[in-house]
């Protein structure tokens, strides 16, 4: 259960201090296993959880936890505005993984950065994946040499793709595909066919203005799909 999980991530023996919190975390997430890390990390941020180096413990004020926090807070949208302060590369990053699906290669994600985000080696493409590891966004790498990573929920990955505006998502994300099915090999489209179709109908449908030839190509991914 959620005391477990806090007894574990922060050292401590069940108490009934502990209990309170695993409560409180409990109501806040339904204790969804990633809110509630979502949920300790907020706690953390905001100093309401702290590290006391004099007792050597964690330490917190369940009474300030529960008046700071609401049965309305939603843990999405404190992911959503953390990553809205990150740097403009991680942000991209972020959307272009979302528009992969919820598991993606490596490799794929690096085309994408290729093209999307100028005067940067393939460095940054590590970079962002070790720090979307480390801040709960992603697990992985899986599959070997694939080197495949998937988002750990799917709201994270909608709280990714989020951070395009409305009115700019569709012509993004049929660029992503335009992309992808110019750079991708043939064994590769056919592991990405829904994600194709998902990313290119919508400009297709919504606006229209394809060439013959992208028109081709899309029916023939309708068709596959």
């Amino acid at each position: 259960g959620v005391d477990g999980m806090i007894t574990d991530l922060l050292s401590l023996d069940s108490s009934a201090s502990t209990m309170a919190l695993a409560e409180v975390c409990h109501r806040r997430t339904r204790g969804n296993a990633f809110f509630v890390l979502a949920f300790l990390r907020m706690l953390k941020d905001k100093g309401y959880l702290e590290y006391n180096l004099g007792g050597m413990k964690w330490v917190w004020d369940i009474s300030k936890i529960y008046t700071e926090t609401s049965a309305t807070t939603n843990v999405v949208s404190l992911t959503m505005r953390k990553m809205v302060t990150l740097q403009q590369e991680y942000k991209t990053m972020l959307v272009l993984a979302s528009c992969l699906g919820h598991l993606f290669e490596k490799r794929h994600l690096k085309i994408l950065t290729r093209e999307q985000i100028t005067g940067q080696n393939g460095a940054i493409t590590d970079e962002f994946l070790d720090f979307a590891i480390k801040n709960g966004y992603l697990e992985g790498p899986s599959g070997g040499s694939a080197m495949q990573y998937r988002w750990v929920h799917d709201s994270i990955q909608f709280a990714a793709l989020s951070l395009i505006p409305p009115e700019n998502l569709v012509k993004f994300k049929f660029d992503v595909g335009k992309t992808l099915l110019k750079d991708l090999e043939s064994a590769d489209l056919e592991h990405y066919v829904f994600v194709l179709v998902e990313l290119l109908n919508g400009y297709a449908l919504g606006v229209g203005e394809l060439k013959e030839s992208e028109k081709a190509i899309l029916a023939a991914l309708n068709y596959k799909a």
